[in-house]
């Protein structure tokens, strides 16, 4: 992946990304697919995880294999410009953004009267 770094915005989320330069101008900071960067500290171990968390999930986009561009303000963002993200972030960004979404299950035969409508789990509980 080329371009990808890594900013702050204006509430203090640090955001992976791809930087978009047809888009981007002085005033606009364009980047394709970004992703918010979740850190949790495991209070036992002492142990930090990051995770990456994609702004939009595919599964939610009509077309999906599309890049998705967001702008944002440069006024309302903090880049930095002499970081070299760690090659497993960039790893982590890459197998989010080239991701295949979620296939739908098939439509059932038909719909019984009264049945309870599926429930899709988005996250684990």
């Amino acid at each position: 992946m080329e371009n990808v770094t890594i900013f702050v915005d204006n509430v203090g989320r640090m955001i992976v990304g791809a930087v978009n330069d047809k888009v981007s101008n002085k005033s606009i900071f364009a980047v394709d697919n970004p992703a918010v960067v979740n850190i949790q500290a495991d209070p036992d171990s002492g142990n930090i995880s990051v995770q990456l968390l994609p702004f939009v999930f595919s599964e939610f986009v009509v077309d999906a294999g599309k890049p998705t561009t967001w702008e944002f303000t440069r006024s309302s963002v903090v880049i930095s410009n002499n970081i070299e993200l760690d090659n497993r972030i960039v790893q982590q960004y890459d197998q989010i953004v080239n991701q295949q979404p979620a296939q739908q299950a098939p439509a059932p035969a038909a719909v019984q009267p009264n049945a309870e409508p599926e429930v899709i789990k988005l996250f684990d509980e």
